[in-house]
């Protein structure tokens, strides 16, 4: 990877931790500060790391929110539960055991709808 391409790939995270903390109500943390978080004060209580890139999330994920998704009925919050069975180094032979919403979804169901999904067509890559 050549310096622009880590200045673009750093600068668009940077887009994406902010969409995150307008979408959640919760603010982005100093750029650069190498915390924990990316951000903070979320309503709710949720401890937020912001993660972007074009393999981020499996297939297998997004086709089981899109089914979750088209078989909710109206006041349910759809979500898919993922069991990763990989092995991850530190953790022993333990099940990864995960929920995925829609974040908007999310966020709407927690009573801070903010943007529409509409608005990130100017995130598109």
């Amino acid at each position: 990877m050549d310096s622009r391409t880590g200045r673009n790939n750093k600068m668009r995270g940077k887009v994406y931790e902010r969409k995150a903390a307008e979408v959640l109500g919760g603010n982005r943390v100093g750029a650069d500060q190498g915390g924990k978080l990316d951000l903070e004060n979320v309503p709710g209580g949720l401890a937020v790391q912001v993660k972007s890139g074009a393999t981020v999330v499996s297939q297998v994920a997004v086709t089981g929110l899109r089914a979750a998704q088209a078989g909710a009925a109206p006041g349910m919050l759809p979500c898919v539960v993922l069991f990763d069975r990989r092995h991850r180094p530190g953790e022993g032979n333990r099940l990864g055991q995960y929920i995925m919403f829609d974040l908007h979804e999310y966020a709407a169901w927690n009573g801070h709808p903010g943007p529409t999904p509409e608005a990130d067509e100017a995130l598109g890559d």
